[in-house]
């Protein structure tokens, strides 16, 4: 069994989280354990670390081995692209003569660094490591996401866009597009384009959308298709594809040209659209059998609270979102779906955006219904009607809704999207919304009520102090990052020691 699967329990099985099991003793089974970045973003040209550590509990040999291997985010099949033992061997392939070895297996590391990435080089990677006996471990995947840095006079602005959307034939699809500044307030746009590319192949380009002067025009094949999203005020330039078809799949570019300013700020979104899948009567015909085992007992609960509180010790520069991984609720009752966040920075609500998008499948189009944007705005899905209800606080970095009188249908995945610059990379969480027909069994939760009062508060304070030290060296670093960037832009001048200003 793999450390984060299924436990057994009573002839019936329920997920507990990683950090459950460790606790329980039940993944002792796992002899050698591996780590790397669930996401790495990079620029184009500039060499990006893809970092992986080990812990074995056999000493290293020379029988060590490392394998990478990478699929492209188009799919396909996985391709070795690196192995190591005791010493790295040449990269084949895509990669040839651009994969440098960075790791030091004594010390439990078998990084890489990829010199040269191009926005083809977009995939997933994944390290495996092999210590005889040491054979067994999890398996992390790295998605690398690789885009240009515009350079720009004047300015530390970005674009935040999807570096990849999947949707299905006739589904909706919500392709956004962000100007964030972290030194700036505000902003006011003053024209956003929406172009459309066959892959990376810029001959083959079509005009898909473009705002002006308060008018929002649909072009082409596109007229009726797309809806505009977004706020020229808050530097959304954000569209809706509507009714997509798999002629729709491509390279989708965003364009904003800002008041005042003679440059284009421009990112994309790669979107797949597939077939409908044919779904059967998938909620009449449920027979729902509750046994025991369908909710985790109490003193359960109260790991998979430890769990989440450990899971809250800063790690890296990104912000986390905090969501339960799965909620049961009682149809014909309202829940409550939380999604909470850490941000070393204050929220600020014409930078501030958040999206809560449903998806019923796992290959289903995910239906935005709530976003917030300067201020809280309810799409009312059909599905949904007026039954979704905002609860929550973002200044207070809480994101939660309510859903009343839940219905068979809403079960399915809720996704909670968080952008809170200058933290430059959006959070996510994912929610399993399950509907019982009767309500479970309730068992006794006193010892584990007065064990969890007492190791959660002493938690709550390391947690305290770790997030303290962890800010403060997110604005050290978003410091240095702008004064080097301002840095670099100075010496890019003319003969005049004017900046050049980018046309389009």
């Amino acid at each position: 069994m793999r450390c984060g699967e299924a436990a057994a329990g009573g002839g019936g099985f329920f997920l507990l989280p990683r950090g459950v099991l460790l606790l329980l003793g039940v993944c002792n089974a796992l002899s050698l354990e591996i780590k790397a970045s669930p996401k790495v973003r990079a620029f184009v040209g500039e060499q990006v670390l893809l970092k992986c550590s080990f812990k074995s509990s056999s000493p290293i040999t020379d029988s060590l081995t490392v394998d990478w291997t990478y699929r492209p985010l188009t799919g396909g099949q996985m391709e070795t692209i690196f192995h190591y033992q005791s010493v790295p061997y040449p990269t084949m392939g895509k990669f040839k003569d651009r994969i440098s070895w960075v790791g030091n297996v004594a010390k439990g590391d078998a990084s890489i660094a990829i010199q040269s990435p191009v926005m083809s080089d977009n995939g997933t990677f994944i390290c495996s490591v092999k210590n005889p006996p040491d054979v067994y471990h999890n398996i992390p995947q790295t998605v690398l996401i690789v885009t240009e840095r515009e350079r720009c006079s004047g300015s530390t602005g970005w674009v935040f866009t999807e570096p990849q959307l999947r949707a299905s034939t006739g589904h909706s699809v919500l392709l956004q597009c962000l100007f964030r500044d972290s030194v700036a307030k505000g902003c006011t746009m003053a024209k956003v384009d929406w172009l459309r590319m066959e892959g990376n192949d810029t001959q083959k380009e079509e005009m898909v959308f473009y705002y002006y002067s308060n008018r929002s025009t649909p072009v082409g094949r596109f007229k009726d298709r797309v809806q505009w999203q977004g706020n020229i005020f808050s530097c959304d330039g954000s569209i809706q594809l509507q009714n997509v078809q798999v002629n729709y799949s491509g390279t989708y570019v965003c364009e904003i040209r800002l008041l005042r300013h003679s440059h284009i700020f421009k990112n994309h979104t790669v979107l797949h659209v597939s077939p409908m899948v044919q779904k059967g009567p998938l909620h009449t015909q449920k027979s729902f059998k509750m046994s025991l085992e369908a909710w985790l007992p109490q003193p359960t609960l109260f790991l998979t609270g430890l769990s989440l509180l450990l899971s809250l010790a800063p790690t890296g520069l990104g912000m986390e979102v905090m969501a339960p991984a799965t909620i049961n609720a009682l149809n014909g009752s309202s829940v409550k779906l939380s999604c909470t966040f850490n941000s070393c920075y204050k929220v600020e609500n014409k930078q501030f955006s958040l999206n809560w998008t449903y998806q019923e499948c796992r290959n289903c189009s995910e239906e935005l219904f709530l976003q917030f944007r300067m201020k809280i705005m309810n799409k009312q899905l059909d599905r949904f009607g007026n039954r979704v209800e905002f609860t929550g606080n973002p200044t207070k970095y809480d994101v939660s809704f309510t859903l009343k009188n839940v219905q068979l249908e809403d079960e399915g995945t809720y996704n909670c999207y968080v952008l809170n610059p200058p933290d430059r990379h959006r959070g996510h969480a994912s929610i399993s919304l399950k509907v019982l027909t009767k309500e479970p069994p309730k068992h006794d939760s006193t010892v584990a009520v007065i064990v969890g009062a007492s190791v959660g508060g002493f938690l709550a304070v390391v947690i305290l102090v770790l997030m303290v030290v962890k800010c403060v060296r997110r604005k050290k670093q978003q410091r240095l990052n702008t004064d080097d960037q301002k840095t670099e832009e100075e010496g890019k001048t003319d003969g005049e020691g004017n900046p050049d200003e980018g046309t389009k």
